[in-house]
């Protein structure tokens, strides 16, 4: 006698029956997709044509107005949209005549959310955010690195190229043609023009202990370098978010980390002694690549330790043919300096600054330790 058809489209439900012979459609909110589904229960129980009748009316009725609540709902979104779209000019009109006064010409305003259609999404390439750099009365002539439109490929490419030195901060940076994000640069440590790729902590400050792991880690490809039955005891958290300040978390994918630096790197913390290092044959942003690298202690804070204030790693390794089982070391001539592990079962992080192999030669008492890798 009666036929109905609920799909979902967009999360939203959409109702075609076919009562007696009449096709009634429409758009629904859930609460009248409630009622609708009460009316057809009574009717299915109902034997009596004049019961029926009332119930296809009844029926009609519901969809009508469920229509007419969907076409009311758009009405009232379209009137605050308007609304917001007044506000903005008036605001401009405000910001025109401020404008006028210092001498400057107002910059037209970015009106792309509230011009949006309802329902609608901007259309935003993925892995590329939308929050844009602004050009303010006073930052009026912006330069390399200040604005999406004026990516630079790297902090370096920033530092190099501007005639005076920027300060350490946020820039806009064109990893790939395709992805543009802004990341920390440092522009004064060492030269300077290092991009923050990294930051973490230990998921136990006690490095004396197997359960203690950096964390996070990169996106690491670890079938390069470990082997699988090493990889299964793995369980620290991977991120592909790059962190925007030394204290911050995160880790800019990792595959991206040789597009925009790998000569040189640095190593800070808030624990252990800084060093910068240039590579020769290791390398930090390719797996598996081991070799020599040369480096510098260039802040010294493992106070208790006066006779290894000079003590650097001399080789990065990863461990050829999967040898791995904890993670990547800095190394001094065979014994670890520095390791980044995340072997969660068989290994502890070693940070010794004599690079003997010890456990714990690093600052005590350190309530929130944290590290930051930088590339150039």
């Amino acid at each position: 006698i009666y036929k109905i058809y609920i799909l979902f489209h967009q999360n939203q439900p959409v109702v075609q029956a076919k009562v007696y012979g009449n096709i009634v459609e429409a758009d629904m909110a859930p609460e009248s997709l409630a009622i609708l589904l009460a009316v057809l229960i009574r009717l299915g129980s109902c034997g009596q044509k004049s019961c029926r009748r009332e119930d296809v009316q009844e029926l009609k009725d519901v969809i009508t107005n469920a229509d007419d609540e969907q076409k009311s709902e758009i009405a009232i979104i379209k009137a605050e949209v308007a609304g917001i779209k007044n506000d903005i000019a008036a605001l401009n009109a405000g910001l025109s005549q401020i404008l006028s006064i210092l001498g400057e010409t107002p910059k037209e305003p970015d009106t792309t959310i509230a011009s949006t259609t309802y329902g609608e999404t901007p259309n935003v390439p993925d892995n590329q955010s939308t929050t844009h750099a602004t050009v303010t009365p006073d930052n009026p002539d912006p330069q390399i690195g200040d604005t999406e439109a004026l990516a630079a490929k790297s902090c370096l490419e920033i530092l190099q190229t501007r005639t005076t030195t920027p300060p350490s901060g946020l820039y806009w940076i064109a990893v790939t043609p395709s992805y543009t994000t802004r990341l920390y640069c440092d522009m004064v440590t060492d030269g300077g023009g290092f991009t923050l790729v990294w930051t973490f902590t230990f998921t136990k400050y006690d490095i004396q202990t197997g359960a203690n792991d950096i964390t996070p880690r990169p996106s690491w490809k670890l079938n390069k370098f470990m082997h699988y039955l090493d990889i299964q005891d793995v369980i620290v958290p991977v991120s592909n978010k790059p962190p925007t300040s030394e204290d911050q978390l995160g880790a800019l994918k990792f595959k991206y980390w040789k597009l925009i630096g790998g000569n040189a790197f640095i190593v800070k913390s808030n624990f252990f002694n800084w060093i910068s290092c240039n590579e020769t044959t290791g390398s930090i942003v390719e797996e598996g690549v081991s070799g020599s690298i040369k480096c510098n202690v260039i802040k010294y804070l493992s106070t208790e330790l006066p006779q290894c204030s000079t003590v650097t790693p001399t080789s990065l390794n990863w461990f050829e043919n999967k040898g791995s089982i904890c993670g990547m070391y800095l190394m001094r001539y065979n014994l670890a300096y520095m390791m980044f592990e995340v072997n969660s079962l068989s290994c502890w992080p070693i940070w010794d600054a004599c690079g003997e192999g010890s456990k714990a030669r690093l600052l005590k008492d350190i309530r929130s330790p944290r590290a930051n890798v930088y590339i150039r």
